[in-house]
């Protein structure tokens, strides 16, 4: 039997959260999604949880602009304290921006594997996920 995928969605833009989720229920009917407004709660999340595999994410659909800490922020500081821990998550970028300066931004680390320009379509996600 398949372990259910933990999905996470950290975007400030509930629309996006509810659209994504929706696809996520079509595309992958048995995942657990969970959504984050903002990037630094979901930091917080993370480090309560860290020792309780079952609630971390096995994907992280993350936003780049943000208010607080943006999606940049979010990374470098997951570097720091999160991913020594959680080497097999794995993060997409799901943005707005279509700046070629944010894609090569967004290949500098490592555990982002991907990077995806809003609106994404249910093709898109199943590649996410695959």
């Amino acid at each position: 039997m398949n372990k259910k995928k933990n999905i996470f969605l950290v975007d400030d833009d509930r629309t996006t959260n509810f659209v994504h989720r929706t696809l996520i229920s079509k595309v992958e009917k048995d995942a657990v999604v969970d959504d984050f407004l903002e990037a630094y709660e979901f930091l917080e999340f993370l480090a309560e949880n860290i020792n309780h595999a079952e609630n971390l994410p096995d994907f992280i659909l993350l936003d780049v602009n943000m208010p607080q800490m943006s999606g940049w922020e979010f990374l470098d500081e997951y570097k720091k304290t999160i991913f020594p821990f959680m080497k097999k998550c794995k993060i997409v970028m799901v943005t707005s921006s279509n700046n070629s300066i944010d894609l090569e931004k967004a290949r500098q680390y490592p555990f982002v594997k991907g990077y995806y320009v809003k609106p994404i379509s249910s093709d898109m996600l199943t590649e996410i996920l695959s």
